[in-house]
């Protein structure tokens, strides 16, 4: 199949446009990846990268339940494989099933068991069975040199949902996601039992996470916020409109620090990301109609709790560092019919040592083409920069029912963080190389 490319031809919010290029060039601002003929249940629906040394991977999905995904070699350049490097993840056959999670996730190193090797650029992408042995049941993992086995899941779980589960696939069987460091906690959920659980780093035990009370949706929405030695996990519970806090630090028991909710669908989506200096990560959650950023030390400092009240009341000052709706502009419109907030990434787009909000908007209207979607993006740094819509992107050859940024990435190039985002509807997956806000001398010849 032949390299195909996509153009940039919109304003961003800062004024910024890149013109119309040939379709043969090879340096164009958007590049859309080969959807592989073995992909089964769509092409850009999850998406996760994984970075260890100067490789890059990403992978793209297809839908939870029966879906398949594909990895791609991103390179640490502007120089993108096009097609696959491997199109077996959650691909079932021979000894082996697998059922694709609604969430997916990528680590630099996963250690298959305890006193194993950790195996390079891995992905955790379902729940299924990597051989016929009772040891080869539970999240399966697929690493770059073809290796996979199965993270073992809490003895609650494999007797009460583990063979049913393989037996009846479901959409939202497991969620599962991690945090950023080459070798990550990975946090896991079963929706359908309101049950979560994690692998420490370089672990292979899993540590429940029971909700502290009975919540139906509980699960429904991942992230790990890392700061320094501690992680805060984050589990969501939209249904009720609330976001679960657990604090491990490794040394003490994991200890449940508190609940955050404010509004319809609270918790909806979660990401985290070092969006401030400071350099530890911060959690992002969207509801129905906004998104919220909250200060990653803040919630790791919070003492362990006891109360299920679910507010913003017990947060430190400086807690919440910013809140923000949808924005557009004169190519892209229907801030309400968006789905603002359906995905939800953060990535150091300009490579200055903070991270930019990147929020998914798959129902926006694209160059008059309903439905085609936009991804929105939000510099939160710094006094006065809290609600900014810094920056607007879409594809120039978007079609109607396209909806990009129903998933979203940050595979870290280089120096700086680039955008990869899925247009579910149309079986798009598109990498995004440039911003307004990143300076000449870092743009490389993508960008001119």
């Amino acid at each position: 199949m032949a390299p195909r490319f996509l153009l940039l031809l919109g304003l961003g919010a800062c004024g910024c446009s890149w013109s119309r290029f040939d379709d043969v060039s090879d340096n164009t601002p958007i590049v859309l990846l080969n959807e592989p003929g073995a992909a089964r249940g769509g092409f850009g629906v999850t998406l996760a990268t994984a970075k260890i040394n100067n490789r890059v991977r990403l992978i793209s999905g297809g839908g939870p339940g029966g879906g398949t995904a594909s990895a791609f070699e991103i390179g640490n350049g502007d120089q993108p494989a096009l097609d696959a490097s491997d199109t077996a993840y959650c691909k079932s056959g021979g000894t082996g099933l697998c059922f694709l999670g609604s969430q997916l996730a990528g680590a630099g190193h996963v250690t298959a068991s305890t006193g194993t090797k950790a195996l390079d650029l891995c992905f955790i992408v379902g729940l299924g069975m990597t051989g016929p042995g009772p040891n080869e049941r539970g999240i399966v993992t697929r690493c770059a040199d073809t290796t996979e086995f199965a993270l073992p899941v809490p003895e609650s779980i494999r007797a009460n949902f583990l063979d049913f589960a393989l037996s009846v696939p479901q959409s939202e069987i497991v969620a599962v996601t991690a945090d950023r460091a080459d070798s990550p906690a990975i946090l896991v959920s079963a929706p359908r039992i309101s049950a979560a659980w994690f692998y420490a780093p370089d672990s292979s035990d899993p540590v429940e996470l029971p909700p502290p009370e009975t919540d139906p949706s509980y699960g429904k929405s991942l992230a790990v916020v890392r700061v320094g030695d501690v992680r805060v996990f984050a589990v969501g519970a939209p249904d009720t409109g609330r976001v679960w806090l657990f604090r491990s630090d490794g040394v003490a028991p994991v200890s449940y620090v508190g609940c955050l909710g404010t509004s319809a669908r609270f918790g909806r989506t979660l990401t985290a990301g070092p969006v401030d200096k400071d350099a530890n990560d911060d959690l992002v959650v969207a509801d129905a109609a906004t998104v919220s950023v909250f200060s990653g030390a803040a919630l790791a400092a919070l003492p362990a709790a006891t109360g299920t009240e679910c507010s913003l009341g017990g947060l430190p000052s400086g807690g919440l560092i910013a809140s923000f709706g949808c924005g557009s502009n004169t190519e892209v419109t229907g801030c309400g019919e968006s789905d603002f907030g359906r995905a939800l990434a953060v990535g150091d787009l300009d490579a200055d040592g903070d991270g930019e909000v990147i929020v998914g908007a798959p129902g926006m209207k694209a160059r008059g083409e309903a439905r085609a979607g936009a991804i929105l993006v939000y510099n939160v740094e710094g006094k006065g920069h809290e609600h900014d819509l810094t920056d607007v992107r879409f594809l120039s050859s978007a079609e109607e029912n396209d909806e990009l940024g129903a998933a979203l990435a940050t595979p870290a190039v280089g120096t700086r963080n680039i955008i990869a985002a899925g247009a579910s509807g149309g079986g798009k997956t598109a990498l995004f190389y440039c911003s307004p806000l990143l300076s000449p001398d870092k743009a490389g010849a993508r960008c001119q």
